[in-house]
Order: structure tokens, then sequence, then C-alpha cells
């Protein structure tokens, strides 16, 4: 079964929180007996205790309460029923990160988390929260990490997070978030997901957040970035796929200098314009799944850092010499588009390109030689009008070009294939003959794993 967006922001969210991990606390877990319905487990960085099911929290205190002389490292209680977390909920015990998740927890108390002063990582989600609990972080002058993600929260008051000074992580993912108060989030932020929300606008609640590294903004509605970015000059990872963007000002990145990850699909976008520019240090972008007929030749002007280019799911009937300063391009995706044909100037600048995925357009021949794209490895060609093909590749080791047009090929037509490992054939419309034999035939001798290769009779006696 697919994965709902906001699970799959969430296991974006866990990498994140995993490699910005505190490092291991010793702890030694007490008899199974003394601390039931609770359980532990000790795994390094994940050791800790597990509260799942359990319907009171007088009953976890009565468990943990005064049981340990360390900090517990983990707490997590899950799939229990604590509608709410009065005035001292956790007073007898001392927790490094507390994880509540799917317990119909709805109201948190102004003095909930009363000594939890060292507690580094909180996370509330799959709840059913539906306001931040603004009063209740007094205590927690330490915390670096906060989730409440998955809850229904409805905005974001400037105060919401004033009680917070060191949160550098905050995770407020797949909520019902439709207005953000400017100056609602602390500057100490490296780390902001509001993805899977209702935000219509950002109304400037992220500019200026002089320490933002990555912002997930996916799965909004929002139409117009114009004057929100302003003084990220430290963000590293910007997504804004799935949202309804029609347009980029030509200054809207301008101060993004230190951007490397850029996400612009599935949006509205008819043009790119000369918006990229500013972002010269970009390794990867994508501009998938929108409106796209053409690109200018300037588009990617100073973009010679990217390395990953994704134009898959849009209109472009050709590429002209949009992609002539990517010299340092590895991977480019172009499925999904309308291309008739592959003009060879189109590409010869890429000079370090490594795999090519031209699948489903409209190409009907494509001739490529290894004196502009020797380093090509892996070329998909599936769901084109190919009926003939000439590669002289050296280094290719996979080739895709199924459910094309092809009768009949020779094996000169994949030039050296000393390296060639894999090719599909699938879905062609092959006329055996003796030459197709012994085209396939030769290609088993190299120990090429050959998909789709017809089956044909064998010649009479």
């Amino acid at each position: 079964m697919e994965m709902s967006k906001v699970t799959i922001f969430l296991l974006i969210t866990v990498n994140w929180l995993i490699e910005a991990r505190p490092k291991p606390i010793y702890f030694e877990c007490p008899a199974p007996e003394v601390i039931d319905p609770c359980s532990c487990r000790e795994e390094n960085v994940f050791s800790g205790i597990q509260c799942e099911g359990v319907q009171s929290l007088n009953t976890i205190q009565r468990s943990l309460g005064n049981r340990f002389s360390l900090p517990i490292p983990w707490l997590h209680i899950t799939n229990s029923n604590i509608l709410d977390l009065p005035p001292g909920a956790f007073y007898n015990m001392s927790v490094s990160r507390l994880f509540i998740s799917g317990s119909n927890l709805r109201y948190v108390a102004e003095d909930a988390f009363v000594g939890l002063e060292n507690l580094a990582m909180l996370v509330l989600q799959y709840d059913r929260l539906f306001c931040v609990p603004t009063t209740a972080w007094s205590p927690l002058g330490r915390l670096k990490t906060l989730s409440l993600a998955s809850n229904f929260i409805l905005r974001v008051e400037r105060s919401a997070f004033k009680g917070l000074p060191a949160l550098e992580t905050l995770i407020l993912t797949g909520n019902r978030i439709s207005h953000i108060d400017k100056g609602a989030f602390p500057l100490t932020l490296k780390f902001l997901s509001l993805a899977s929300n209702h935000l219509l606008k950002l109304n400037g609640s992220v500019e200026n957040l002089p320490n933002l590294e990555r912002l997930f903004l996916t799965d909004n509605d929002i139409s117009s970035l114009d004057g929100e970015l302003d003084g990220l000059t430290r963000l590293k990872m910007f997504d804004v796929s799935q949202n309804v963007i029609k347009m980029l000002g030509s200054d809207i990145f301008v101060d993004l200098l230190s951007l490397t990850n850029l996400d612009l699909g599935d949006n509205k976008l008819e043009s790119v314009g000369d918006s990229l520019q500013p972002l010269t240090n970009l390794t990867h972008l994508s501009l998938s799944n929108n409106y796209l007929t053409v690109l200018l030749e300037n588009s990617f002007r100073n973009l010679t850092a990217l390395q990953v280019l994704d134009l898959s799911g849009n209109r472009l009937t050709a590429i002209d010499l949009s992609l002539r300063h990517l010299s340092n391009l590895r991977k480019l995706n172009l499925t999904r588009n309308r291309l008739v044909t592959l003009k060879y100037l189109e590409l010869k600048w890429l000079h370090g390109l490594r795999v090519l995925d031209l699948s489903h357009n409209n190409l009907t021949v494509l001739e490529l030689t290894g004196q502009d794209l020797g380093m090509l490895t892996v070329l998909k060609l599936a769901g084109n009008k190919i009926k003939s093909f000439s590669f002289s590749l050296d280094r290719m080791t996979e080739l895709d070009i199924s459910f094309n047009d092809l009768k009949t090929f020779s094996s000169q037509d994949l030039g050296n294939k000393l390296g060639l490992r894999v090719l599909n054939l699938e879905g062609n419309p092959w006329t055996c003959n003796d030459h197709l034999t012994d085209t396939f035939r030769e290609l088993t001798n190299h120990e090429v794993h050959v998909r789709g290769a017809p089956v044909c009779p064998l010649p009479a006696n």
C-alpha cells in the first residue's frame, strides 16, 4: 500500500533526528517485572522504556517513578489513552527524550513538564492537540527538538515557541495550519517542517531565520514565495513541492547562497526564467511535474555545481542549449515529456553525465556517441517510438529500450559491449530471423542479461 504524504515526511524528519541525535547514554534495564506494564530495551542510542496501551499516566508514574539513578534516554508512550498531561505529569522521573504518540492527547497543562528541565527532545505526534501548548514550555530551556506532527493544530501564534530558547528542530508536519504569525519561530531553528498543512502563504514567518538549514513546505496550497525567503543565508535544503506556484520572481532566491537541494516539483510552473541564477552551490534540483514547455538558454547559467536535474513530467518538446552550462551534471531525468528528437548539440556539453532517462517521450531515432557522453553508464529509453538506434558508449552498463517499435537490431548498434550488463528489450514487435538470433547469441556470450528477447523458432534442419 502506498505511504501517505504525512508518513513520508515523518520518515524524512526521523532521518534528520537520527543524524542529529546526541551521543549514546549508558542505560541498564531493570528486571521486567519491576516496570510492568512498561518494557525496556537496550539498543545503543535507542535504549529506553516503552509504555504501550497504558490507560493511565498514574500507572506509568508508579512503574517508573524514582526507579533510575540516570535519566531515561528514551521514554516512549504509545497507543495509550492519556487525554491530558496534568501539572507535574513527570515530576518523579528524569527523561532525556520523551515520545508520546497515538495516545489521544488533547491538553497539556502549564506545569506539565516540571522536573524535565534537562529534556532534549519532545515528540507529541499522532495525537489530538488543537493548539500549540505555549504555556507548558517554560521548564524546557534546554529542549532542542520538538515534534507536534499529525495533530489538529489550526494556527501558530507569535508567542507559540517563546519559552524554548535552545530549539533547533521543529516539526509541524501533518496538521491543519492555515495561518502563521510573523515572528512565530525562534531564531535558533535549523530544521523546520510545515509539510502537509493548509498554508496559502507564509506571511513572512520564515524570513530572516539566520540559522535555518532545512525547510520543508511540501503539500500545502502556497501560490507565491515572493519576499518570503529573505535572509535565509544558511539554508541548504528547501522542499516546496506539491504546491500551486505558477511563477518565480527573478530575485526570489537571491539570499539562498548556501542552498544545495531544491525541490519545486508538482507545482504549476510554466517557466523558471532567470530565478535560479543566484543558486551557485545547488547540486540537486527537481522541477518535475510542472507545466514547462521551453527552457531558456540562460535558465541554468550559473548552476555549474549541479549534479542531479529532474525535469520529468513536463511538456518539453526540445532542450535546445539550456543545459550547456551543466558540465558537472551526473543524472538527468527527462521522462514523461514530449521530446520528438534529441539533438547532438543539446547533450554534448554534459561531459560527466552518468544516468540519462528519456523514457516515455515521442522519440523515433536516437544516435549517441562517446565523444562527449563517454561517462554515460545508464540509458533509459522505455516507452518511445524508436525504430532504430546507434550507440557508441564504451562505459554503458545498463540500457532500457523496452516498449518501442524495434523489429530488429545488430550488436554493432550497441558499439563496445564489454561493459554492458543489463539490456531490456521487452514489448517490441520483433521480426525473427537468423540475424536477430545471432545477435542475441552474441549478447549471451558477452554475459549480458537480456530481458524481453523474442522466442524465435529454431531453424528447420
